[in-house]
């Protein structure tokens, strides 16, 4: 076995296998995105996984690649956020299966995989989720070659599909200074301000606690994360070990949060008290729960005020705010003298402001590492990736200044 590091937060995990019954032992081989730690896991997989199936394995098995991925590779998944196996199960079921599903997983071919990078891309299918639905079937080969199914997966042969990933959009000053302006007392417009005051996450915010800032200090702990998948919703921890972080609050953010708290707790001492009752049923209208920002809409017993407020009702409620600030900015877009044809509403949701943030924090200068630990990213190398036309931009830059002081200065050719 061996580790090996390609570049910054990439690495290729090679392992030698048990050997078949030519007297071959093949080797199998993967890339990582992360950290070294994640490589060694790769790496303890690949060990666990020689050790078991030196023992019979999948010996005589067939399986067809639909039921092997699901049933079989997806079940075994039993470490991943609920969100990921969501997203793992639908990319399966909306691209690898329809076109491959029926195969038997020994049946792959090198032609089939290529077939379906076509077939995704003339569905017009983003550079983005091509790369998704590529890399699930290779972690799915990859499975099947650890299982002994396969001997080398075809993936392997195959140039994955390009990411095209867009640039990150991010609001001017004045566009902040507006937004703010408008979603001022409203739902969402504290929300709004905290958001591109830390550039924390949307779940992040919803599961921020009272007992988790500090507005003496000045600064708020980053603990947990707000996760819906349908109907569910729980409280997780972060995506990674630097998504548990502190961040800083600015001094007017500082003060609006003292009043919002004061506006929250004259809502829970209105209605804290007040019980509801059906029957022999009763239940109060407010819990509890020291949220920063919990539901202020009363539904029923199971959905009370004062509980979680989920990412689902908090984005309805966001375009909700966001078309109403539409309308005023439309208004005064035709009382300045504006035509109604140049009007370009705003069609965004709060994940704009995290863009925003990481975008005003590099281009006033802070160190990229400053600002990736900041957002929670997992290394600074997604920050640098994510932010890369911010950073270029500014590295275009240190030719003026270089530039000015060779301008001022004696050279012999002058």
């Amino acid at each position: 076995m061996s580790i090996r590091e390609v570049r910054p937060g990439v690495w290729d995990v090679q392992v030698y296998q048990p050997k078949r019954t030519d007297g071959v032992r093949p080797r199998v081989s993967r890339r990582v995105f992360g950290g070294r730690r994640a490589a060694e896991q790769v790496e303890r997989d690949f060990k666990t996984f020689n050790d078991l199936h030196s023992q019979g394995g999948w010996s005589g098995r067939k399986p067809r690649l639909d039921d092997y991925a699901l049933d079989e590779w997806l079940a075994d998944k039993t470490d991943i956020e609920p969100q990921t196996r969501k997203n793992y199960r639908g990319a399966l079921e909306r691209y690898i299966i329809p076109a491959l599903g029926k195969l038997k997983v020994a049946d792959v071919s090198v032609r089939d995989v290529r077939r379906l990078n076509r077939t995704m891309n003339a569905a017009g299918l983003s550079g983005s989720t091509r790369r998704y639905a590529f890399r699930i079937l290779s972690m799915v080969m990859h499975q099947a070659v650890i299982d002994r199914l396969i001997d080398v997966s075809p993936c392997e042969a195959v140039k994955p599909p390009r990411e095209s990933r867009a640039e990150p959009q991010a609001l001017t000053a004045d566009e902040v200074r507006e937004l703010l302006r408008l979603l001022a007392g409203g739902p969402v417009g504290m929300a709004a301000l905290v958001a591109y005051d830390t550039g924390i996450r949307r779940g992040e915010l919803l599961a921020l606690a009272w007992a988790d800032v500090n507005l003496t200090t000045g600064t708020a702990q980053v603990k947990h994360a707000v996760e819906q998948i349908g109907p569910d919703v729980r409280l997780k921890e972060p995506k990674s070990a630097r998504s548990r972080r502190a961040v800083k609050l600015s001094e007017p953010v500082v003060a609006a949060l003292k009043t919002h708290r004061a506006q929250l707790n004259a809502e829970r001492l209105k209605y804290q008290g007040r019980i509801v009752t059906d029957g022999e049923t009763s239940w109060p209208m407010w819990v509890d729960a020291d949220l920063v920002f919990p539901s202020l809409q009363y539904q029923d017993a199971a959905h009370p005020m004062g509980r979680i407020w989920t990412p689902y009702a908090f984005s309805k409620a966001w375009r909700k705010a966001i078309g109403q600030a539409n309308k005023a900015r439309l208004a005064e877009h035709l009382e300045a003298g504006g035509e109604a044809a140049d009007f370009e509403p705003w069609d965004f949701g709060i994940h704009r402001l995290r863009h925003t943030y990481a975008t005003h924090c590099l281009r006033a200068g802070l160190r990229d590492e400053v600002v990736s630990r900041a957002l929670g990213h997992s290394s600074s190398s997604v920050t640098r990736a994510y932010y890369s036309h911010v950073i270029d931009g500014e590295q275009a830059e240190t030719a003026a200044v270089t530039g000015a002081v060779i301008a001022g200065a004696k050279t012999s050719s002058s």
